[in-house]
């Protein structure tokens, strides 16, 4: 029987078909070609089965840089690669996260054999952020067998999006949201359509962290503030440098010498703070600059139980009863001292009627000294 011209033609036609295409899936120089998510697949499967090896040629290079972390383990389906520019060799992001929750990459540069195989040697290493960690690449891990890429292994994983090529996310559907993702501050190509709206200011970068709040600026001290007490406002005590003084509360708005009827040159300067309804001064010794005492006529400081300029005398009359001494200076003042009564130092009320119209504390200093 003879054979059918006709069918003849078309096996040859077939033949040559079939030789083409096994031509076109090799490069001039012999290189094959395959699919970056492919090759990603075969990649991040080899690199985890032999993930024990590979920390344990790791971990002492990574302790050189102060990463002492261990365990190292996968980040499963981050696994990503790319053609190189002008090269037939890809270049894949094998992603890694150690005990202590540090994220970093390892590169490797993939070139085909000539048995159709795919090497993979280590190129360098970088943290989350893009941050190279300065690590010789012949000291990293390599991969000491070839990658045979799976046709069924690419088909049966959903395509890498182009959008994201840091590392693989599928595109919809489902479509994804950023809590999804255990990735954040990653490359988005906007251009490649972004269907998963990753980048919602797009500005090029995906689920970006958000940028922490910078602290507020200190504000500066505006007068004295805190507890009238026996020698003592607020954190200002008696013996305390103008310095640290000025530091509490701030620069005075004005000043004033006493000199108590002298001629010779003040013993006392005083630094005044105007309140709404009157005023606090705090006292310092000229000398050596350090505060001996203060006097408030404002009701809005008052003392530790409660007492200020404007209250009944009754109230503390009340309250405190025979521990009240006239002061040994002048009319309508009562001690309130911290030791024996009518020791200093001591709370000193002056009372204008029965109402309190200042609070002094500090040491005694008599006029002229």
């Amino acid at each position: 029987m003879s054979a059918n011209p006709w069918r003849t033609a078309a096996l040859a036609l077939l033949a040559l078909l079939v030789v083409s295409l096994v031509i076109g899936n090799v490069g001039g120089d012999g290189d094959a070609k395959a699919k970056p998510k492919t090759l990603a697949i075969s990649l991040e499967k080899k690199f985890s089965g032999q993930l024990a090896r590979i920390e344990q040629d790791l971990r002492p290079v990574m302790s050189e840089q102060g990463a002492e972390g261990t365990d190292y383990r996968m980040e499963e389906g981050s696994t990503s690669c790319r053609e190189q520019d002008g090269s037939p060799a890809y270049v894949c992001l094998v992603w890694l996260v150690d005990g202590e929750g540090t994220r970093f990459s390892l590169a490797y540069s993939l070139t085909s054999t000539d048995g159709g195989c795919w090497e993979a040697s280590p190129e360098r290493a970088q943290l989350a952020d893009g941050r190279p960690i300065p690590i010789d690449p012949a000291k990293l891990p390599p991969l000491d067998y070839c990658l045979s890429p799976s046709a069924e292994e690419d088909e049966a994983s959903p395509a890498c999006d182009p959008s994201y090529p840091d590392f693989c996310i599928p595109s919809p559907p489902p479509e994804l949201n950023c809590p999804d993702l255990s990735q954040t501050d990653f490359t988005v190509k906007i251009e490649e359509g972004e269907p998963h709206g990753f980048d919602s200011d797009a500005d090029g970068v995906g689920c970006e962290e958000p940028t922490p709040e910078p602290p507020e600026a200190a504000t500066e001290p505006k007068g004295p503030t805190g507890v009238l007490g026996t020698s003592s406002v607020g954190p200002v005590r008696v013996g305390m440098p103008s310095e640290q003084a000025e530091a509490l509360f701030g620069p005075p708005e004005r000043k004033e010498e006493v000199n108590f009827g002298g001629d010779e040159t003040a013993p006392q300067i005083d630094w005044i703070w105007d309140f709404g309804d009157g005023e606090v001064r705090l006292q310092f010794e000229t000398e050596n600059g350090t505060v001996t005492g203060y006097v408030s006529d404002t009701a809005e400081l008052s003392t530790k139980s409660g007492v200020s300029v404007g209250d009944s005398f009754d109230l503390i009359r009340d309250q405190y009863g025979d521990q009240l001494e006239e002061s040994p200076v002048g009319e309508g003042a009562y001690l309130l001292s911290e030791g024996e009564p009518g020791s200093y130092p001591a709370l000193t009320f002056s009372v204008e009627g029965d109402t309190i119209s200042s609070i002094s504390g500090g040491e005694f200093q008599a006029a002229g000294e």
